[in-house]
């Protein structure tokens, strides 16, 4: 995989000529050979040879005629969003997923399984390969696939260098699953995945720099800074959640005390619910699960919209601080956007209003007077999105010529 993307063609204006036509029909839908040569200023012939190497790819195609005041009607022409597919993959803490994408990020199959506690990463493997065989990735044209992964993703070398939740070290996680799938692979940590899905498919797709913020079963933040994803000097930017926010707080995997993943993830706040009622506190969230020991997130979640003063009280404080911790993100980089995606989107009002609080509150207003804090609108599936994101980006947005990412020669009727 890593000689594919070292090779750079050598007609490189030609590549990024073809980038700029594809990007202009993502952007505006349908459009003309005409009014494609007067947006992107190329001339009529440039663009016809564009074109036709686009509809060859099958990233294209010719939707026919489009009424005009005079003349001829020009035949107009958008992306083939089922042309070609992506076949992404997700491994988080507690479950894996199998899904294949198109290019409007469409979900067109997903399956989906729970990951046993401890799990190892050949245990993990297994599962992938089953679940990427139920989606018969066969009956569709796939590029490639796209891997999102838990935890510090070293994208060079191909590792999996710290999955916090995880016992894996240095795992090379790249080369295991090329042993066991012949499609081209690209893998990222999932935070920046989910922030690359943001930019093509969600609230994103506007401004410059964007910081996602995932609050699960982990809190980790993704970031979109100068129209291009920032991963760090070794591949270890945004992992938000292990700043600290409670000194002498509760040990974390990752060797630290009072990490904000261990006081305001799920996990964290299912453990507080649960303390709270073993300590006498009342909560409809025991009655949900039929027990203290059997509470989980969802009943939480379910209590807080029952007005269940305990679930919005630990809810509340989670967001309060996460939002805190957020703020020196949003000081720091100064965002267009802060999206919050997870499944702390569940929760509806309860941790976010107290979340966008604690970032006003906390940031300088020179950092808050235009940003937009909002929530994600991706759905439960954002993840996979994010991983066939690795693709699209490819594909739509960078130096990489199209003959080298989808073979087009190989590409069948």
């Amino acid at each position: 995989m890593s000689q594919l993307f070292s090779k750079l063609s050598r007609e490189q204006m030609k590549t990024f000529n073809q980038k700029v036509i594809l990007k202009l029909l993502k952007e505006h839908g349908v459009l003309s050979k005409a009014q494609l040569s007067k947006i992107s200023q190329l001339t009529v012939p440039a663009v016809t040879g564009i074109i036709q190497t686009l509809l060859q790819s099958k990233l294209i195609e010719e939707i026919g005629p489009t009424k005009t005041s005079r003349g001829r009607f020009p035949a107009t022409y958008k992306i083939r969003s089922n042309g070609i597919h992506i076949l992404a993959v997700t491994i988080a803490t507690t479950f894996a997923k199998a899904a294949i994408i198109n290019l409007d990020g469409e979900v067109k199959e997903i399956c989906q399984t729970t990951l046993p506690k401890h799990v190892t990463s050949e245990q993990a493997l297994s599962y992938v390969e089953k679940l990427v065989q139920q989606c018969n990735p066969d009956q569709y044209q796939i590029i490639g696939m796209g891997a999102g992964l838990h935890g510090i993703v070293d994208t060079e070398k191909g590792v999996l260098v710290f999955p916090p939740q995880l016992s894996w070290r240095s795992f090379p996680i790249l080369e295991e699953l090329e042993k066991r799938f012949s499609y081209p692979i690209l893998i990222d940590n999932d935070c920046n995945t989910l922030v690359l899905a943001e930019r093509w498919f969600g609230q994103a797709k506007e401004g410059e720099t964007t910081v996602t913020l995932n609050v699960d079963y982990g809190i980790g933040a993704g970031i979109y800074m100068n129209n291009n994803l920032f991963r760090g000097s070794h591949y270890a930017a945004g992992q938000i959640g292990h700043t600290i926010v409670a000194e002498d707080g509760l040990e974390c995997p990752c060797g630290n005390r009072g990490c904000l993943e261990m006081h305001a993830s799920e996990p964290s706040i299912i453990r507080d619910v649960k303390s709270k009622i073993e300590s006498g506190s009342a909560s409809i969230a025991t009655d949900l699960a039929e027990n203290v020991q059997s509470i989980q997130i969802q009943h939480v979640y379910e209590a807080a919209l029952l007005n269940d003063e305990l679930a919005i009280s630990m809810l509340s404080r989670a967001g309060a601080l996460s939002g805190k911790a957020a703020s020196s993100l949003v000081n720091i980089l100064n965002p267009d956007r802060l999206i919050l995606s997870g499944g702390i989107l569940k929760s509806n009002h309860t941790f976010f209003e107290p979340f966008q609080k604690a970032i006003q509150t906390n940031s300088i207003q020179a950092s808050t007077q235009s940003l937009e804090i909002v929530k994600s609108d991706l759905g439960t599936h954002a993840d996979v999105i994010g991983a066939a994101c690795l693709w699209i980006d490819q594909l739509f947005d960078s130096s990489i010529a199209l003959e080298s990412i989808i073979h087009i020669s190989n590409l069948d009727d």
